[in-house]
């Protein structure tokens, strides 16, 4: 297929780092892009290359598990914030593999309207289809190029085109993210002791004592870190998952309150499937376990619905509903 023209730069866009921009960035230098094949699995772990002081971090693949994509983003409300329907959907066509890690301050004035993504500093690596000869021609005027495969704009946010499949985009830590994807690291060093990204169509790790405490209250002072995989259910490799299964571990901040946090759990898990109006959610229920694993608190759950997880989605992100 021809490469096609450049889509014009939406005027009057902040490069904050904020997840519309980003977006619209993504879709700027896709509308260059050939129709060429997407990057295959296995995948070169490109979540080792985001910055230490990433409080959360997300990996997602998006071959096979677009309706989980777009249920994500539905959930998280982005439309909501500006990006176009059709620019998150062309993003999606061209990426094989996303990362992106957050930073949040000390002072994170958490409220009941709060985004997990607005008006935080956010960086990005992607597999995909990346136009590299090109992108200097398709950025906006605000942007400029520094070396070689390197823009800046104005605002601070820096984008590296380090191959034709792989591109890094960073709110002020762009060389950080370089020196770590030249090291090969294979997981964010996160604080907290945590281990490398277990694999999953979706991970969510947040290594921040202080956001753990803001997003749980009755969890502050107990946990250090959360970590949430994903797992689709298909009935071959070629279908779209239509079901996943869910692991989720909790790191305490004492080995003494494991024991308490795991009875606590099983509580709220009980109380939560077993007192759900949903008779597919009640039915899970004998099909989940929480147990102590290594100091580590872990808790599965079998293969759930789109429909359930959606449910459990928009509880999470109720602030912005």
């Amino acid at each position: 297929m021809p490469v096609q023209k450049p889509m014009p730069f939406p005027a009057g866009r902040s490069a904050s780092g904020s997840v519309p921009f980003l977006l619209l960035l993504l879709l700027l230098l896709l509308s260059l892009a050939s129709c060429s094949t997407l990057p295959e699995a296995p995948y070169p772990e490109i979540i080792g290359r985001l910055p230490s002081d990433s409080s959360l971090v997300m990996r997602f693949e998006v071959p096979g598990n677009r309706a989980l994509a777009d249920l994500f983003l539905s959930a998280l409300g982005t439309a909501a914030r500006g990006a176009d329907e059709d620019a998150v959907q062309a993003v999606l066509d061209r990426t094989a593999l996303l990362a992106v890690g957050i930073e949040y301050s000390d002072a994170l004035g958490i409220s009941d309207n709060f985004s997990p993504f607005s008006g935080r500093a956010i960086h990005l690596a992607a597999l995909g289809r990346w136009p590299r000869a090109f992108i200097g021609a398709a950025l906006p005027a605000s942007w400029r190029k520094v070396e070689a495969g390197r823009w800046e704009d104005d605002g601070g946010t820096a984008l590296a085109a380090v191959s034709r499949e792989e591109i890094l985009i960073s709110a002020g830590k762009l060389d950080e993210m370089m020196r770590l994807r030249e090291r090969g690291a294979r997981a964010a060093p996160l604080s907290g002791g945590m281990p490398d990204a277990p694999k999953g169509a979706l991970m969510i790790r947040i290594a921040d004592a202080g956001l753990i405490d803001a997003l749980i209250p009755l969890l502050s002072g107990r946990i250090e870190g959360i970590e949430l995989v994903l797992s689709g259910v298909r009935e071959s490799p070629e279908n779209e998952a239509d079901a996943y299964s869910a692991s989720v571990n909790l790191y305490p901040s004492d080995e003494r309150l494991v024991g308490p946090l795991v009875l606590a759990l099983r509580v709220a898990v009980a109380s939560r499937f077993g007192l759900s109006p949903y008779a597919e959610e009640r039915d899970l229920l004998s099909g989940v376990s929480v147990d102590a694993v290594s100091g580590i608190i872990r808790a599965d759950f079998p293969a759930m619905s789109l429909g359930v997880l959606g449910r459990f989605a928009g509880t999470w992100t109720k602030g912005e509903q």
